[in-house]
């Protein structure tokens, strides 16, 4: 008798689909907070230009990172072991990590100039 496995057997080669939508969902939102930055473009100038536009080259990376992989693994899912996909979330966390620290900025000069 085994124990439980970490794939379903009742549901080959759709979770690598469901991954990559999860991926896709969660760019889209990433996309949709940056360009709220945009905002404040005015008042921030090229730092919300840049950060917009490191928001939109690590979502590009990301998706098309997401889909090469998982035309990769999708054939051969759940057999094959699945790698885990390091550089897209050191990209994602990294990005996350410079747009939060943007809007956090933004709003402490925002109530310190009101």
């Amino acid at each position: 008798m085994s124990g439980p496995t970490w794939h379903d057997r009742d549901d080959p080669g759709l979770q690598p689909e469901r991954t990559e939508l999860a991926w896709q969902r969660t760019m889209i939102s990433f996309l949709a907070a940056s360009l709220l930055m945009m905002r404040f473009v005015d008042r921030f100038g090229e730092v919300v230009l840049a950060m917009v536009g490191v928001a939109c080259v690590s979502a590009a990376y990301i998706l098309l990172g997401t889909r090469r992989r998982t035309r990769h693994i999708a054939p051969h899912f759940p057999d094959a072991p699945v790698p885990i996909a390091l550089s897209e979330v050191l990209v994602v966390t990294a990005a996350t990590l410079l747009l939060g620290t943007l809007g956090l900025w933004v709003v402490v000069d925002l109530l310190l100039t009101t």
